[in-house]
């Protein structure tokens, strides 16, 4: 589920109730106060399910404005320690001013804002701040796509670290992607994943043939 186009019939502080084809599905949302109650909306989802004391599962929803507040909102939640209510009082803030102050490693004003303390701080500034000078650099992203290029990228990411790849070169082959990888926006995860190695394994190679 991408999103959910429907009415509020609920709001309090913390999530609305909107009701489509007659089901109401409660919504955790970040800035209730901007939705009017009896009126229609675009909400994009995002969808956990939790399992309760009793073994049975639960699906939870958390809801956005646009396709840009729920891709930051998962960048948020795979970073350790930050679950999704956490990162929804994060994006309290403005998204344009927290990239800003992310990419510019400012911590001291985040730990003063909704969501952060100086830990909170310090791991989404370390784990976010390259991401955020590729994706926003070099990918467009619009409600036709459902923002795939972008999620891509945090998938590529994921990937490389897996692989055991350090930050360093991770960070270092992203910047390079444009330049190195033909028509990467339309590439397979798998073989972005190929190509990019490729990147890295290219710049150990040079490096090590300046060094001799």
């Amino acid at each position: 589920m991408e999103y959910i186009n429907g009415k509020i019939t609920y709001s309090n502080k913390n999530y609305i109730i909107l009701e489509t084809n007659s089901i109401g599905t409660k919504i955790f949302i970040n800035d209730c106060i901007n939705y009017e109650l009896n009126q229609y909306y675009k909400i994009y989802i995002y969808q956990k399910v939790c399992q309760t004391n009793k073994g049975n599962f639960v699906s939870e929803y958390y809801g956005f404005k646009d396709p840009y507040e729920k891709i930051f909102f998962e960048q948020l939640i795979n970073i350790n320690g930050i679950g999704p209510k956490t990162a929804l009082n994060i994006l309290k803030t403005n998204l344009d001013e927290l990239k800003i102050l992310i990419k510019t490693k400012d911590y001291k004003t985040l730990e003063t804002l909704p969501g952060f303390n100086k830990k909170i701080a310090w791991q989404v500034i370390n784990d976010i701040s390259y991401k955020l000078n590729f994706e926003y650099k070099n990918e467009t992203i619009n409600e036709n796509n459902n923002s795939t290029s972008v999620t891509k990228i945090s998938d590529l990411v994921s990937a490389l670290k897996a692989l055991g790849y350090k930050k360093e070169e991770v960070e270092i082959a992203l910047s390079e992607i444009p330049t190195k990888i033909e028509n990467y926006r339309s590439l397979e995860l798998s073989d972005l994943i190929s190509e990019t190695i490729k990147i890295i394994i290219g710049d150990d190679e040079s490096n090590s043939a300046k060094a001799n």
